[in-house]
């Protein structure tokens, strides 16, 4: 922990602070602002009580109605910009909705990019590192405190990092007609307790017969290699039996032995079948919902798995699959060659 000496805060005319409202659902967010005074309506009129506008939304309010409702402070230091590198763990200001939010750094993608996690409202946010400026914590207003990463989630990414803030995953949903498909999610994070909970859903926790089961918020993706949430989307709460890791990486020979697919389909992961021959980087794939036969990209499709007991599965083919066998027969006979429906028939 560093620090450096902090200038006084003033609020006389023309200095420039930052302002924080006690009483503010959003906690922890910054308002850059200026003190000016009031405009003169009476020409022979010599008080004009100081005001502050906040630049966000250019309003002015006198500085009187701020008493026990914000906190003011000075504009931070820059001397640490340079010297302190920011990573996984940083506590940083984001410059988020023209406003300073205080977050902590989860991933770091590339160089230059970073997931930021929110706390109230629960949230991650993907910021380039021009959009971040080092925190610091104004103490006993004399200080600028610099805190150090946060230790709490550094053990946690060391411990389990795969279901931690800002780990890639899928979170299992329903869609038409009760199908089961997988969609490409970020955790934002754990919920600890229920004190949000209402009182229905306690009770019905209350009933349930399994133990308690670990719960999380997460963000659905827009896409399974994007860390942009879907912006309407709102965020979700999802138990452990409805979230899974990202798959592993697999091999093109290993995707040419399997029987069953994935295929990303709209926004989400979707059970299916490769039929005939792959044709210029695409193939068929056979839909096992719908019946429905479409064309896919090769990097669209993936070997289909199952997450148990923490580690991956290859799907087993079921026992009775006779319908769906013969739906594949019908389907694969309209990609034969002349001389292979003949030897087809033949068999």
């Amino acid at each position: 922990m560093r620090s450096l000496p902090s200038e006084r805060l003033s609020l006389m005319e023309g200095c420039q602070v930052e302002i924080s409202y006690t009483n503010n659902r959003f906690k922890r967010v910054w308002y850059s602002a200026t003190i000016e005074l009031e405009r003169q309506t009476k020409p022979k009129s010599r008080f004009r009580q100081r005001c502050v506008r906040v630049l966000k939304d250019d309003s002015l309010t006198p500085l009187t109605v701020f008493t026990h409702k914000a906190s003011f402070r000075p504009i931070p230091t820059n001397r640490y910009e340079d010297r302190v590198e920011i990573k996984e763990g940083s506590i940083v200001d984001a410059d988020h909705k023209d406003e300073w939010w205080v977050g902590l750094v989860v991933k770091q993608i590339g160089d230059d990019k970073f997931l930021v996690l929110f706390d109230s409202p629960s949230d991650i946010v993907r910021f380039k590192r021009e959009q971040l400026r080092v925190h610091l914590d104004w103490v006993d207003e004399t200080w600028w405190v610099l805190p150090g990463r946060n230790v709490q989630f550094l053990r946690q990414l060391h411990e389990k990092p795969m279901f931690i803030s800002g780990a890639m995953v899928e979170v299992s949903d329903k869609i038409d007609k009760g199908e089961v498909v997988w969609v490409p999610a970020i955790i934002i994070k754990e919920i600890v307790d229920n004190e949000d909970e209402d009182e229905e859903e306690k009770e019905e926790e209350e009933e349930e017969e399994e133990e308690d089961e670990k719960k999380y918020v997460v963000k659905v993706c827009v896409n399974p290699s994007s860390f942009e949430g879907i912006k309407k989307t709102p965020n979700k709460r999802f138990d452990m039996r409805s979230i899974r890791p990202r798959p592993p990486p697999f091999s093109a020979e290993e995707l040419e032995l399997v029987d069953y697919i994935e295929v990303f389909h709209g926004t989400s992961w979707r059970q299916g079948r490769v039929i005939g021959r792959v044709f210029r980087g695409r193939c068929k794939v056979l839909l096992e919902a719908t019946n429905k036969m479409l064309s896919f990209k090769i990097s669209d499709i993936r070997p289909s798995k199952v997450w148990e007991d923490g580690v991956w599965k290859p799907r087993e083919s079921p026992s009775t699959q006779g319908s769906v066998d013969e739906i594949l027969v019908v389907h694969s006979l309209q990609y034969l060659t002349v001389h292979e429906r003949i030897r087809w028939n033949r068999l």
